[in-house]
């Protein structure tokens, strides 16, 4: 199947329709989608927006494998991802492309990222995020530097593999570096 006008795409809904949606929907808004009916993919070249139960994004061209339970975005993408908390301040992701292990709750970047975060910000190549019940547990990055920019003070960091850790509130625990490591205060 082919719609060349506006799909709505909402993945994670229950099987069984008398069980309520448990908060992890993910709703992606595009257009020119190609639906394959005997393996459920679904796919598009064009630009697509995407909203969840913790941020939203936007990516050119997306695919989605129910087998594999992965979804692909191609190129430029964009996220905001939130914690469970709304007063802290989201964290921003762009990367050339994404996809999401909707099994593993992985989500790999490539072949650049870039994270931002009030004062915290790292730019880097691969990189893998972990996630936990929904949140940001791990970021793995490689050949990766950043800067924590504070009115008293700048801390810059830079190694082959960068590591952030975040607790269960999502706020930062600490950053390890591994690999050509180097640290300026």
């Amino acid at each position: 199947l082919f719609s060349d006008g506006q799909v709505e795409i909402t993945m994670g809904v229950p099987a069984d329709k008398q069980a309520p949606p448990d908060g992890r929907l993910m709703v992606i808004q595009t257009s020119g989608v190609h639906f394959e009916s005997k393996t459920g993919k679904a796919f598009t070249d064009r630009a697509a927006a995407f909203r969840f139960d913790r941020g939203e994004g936007q990516s050119v061209g997306a695919q989605y494998d129910p087998e594999l339970r992965e979804l692909q975005m191609f190129a430029d993408v964009r996220l905001t991802w939130r914690g469970v908390d709304p007063r802290k301040k989201p964290m921003n992701v762009e990367a050339g492309s994404l996809v999401y292990k909707e099994s593993e709750a992985k989500v790999l970047l490539a072949p650049w990222s870039k994270f931002h975060r009030d004062t915290l910000s790292m730019d880097g190549g691969n990189a893998v995020i972990s996630l936990n019940a929904g949140r940001i547990e791990t970021v793995e990055a490689a050949t990766a530097k950043g800067v924590d920019t504070r009115p008293n003070k700048t801390v810059e960091y830079e190694a082959d593999q960068l590591n952030m850790l975040f607790d269960e509130t999502g706020d930062l625990k600490n950053i390890t570096g591994a690999g050509n490591a180097k640290l300026r205060s």
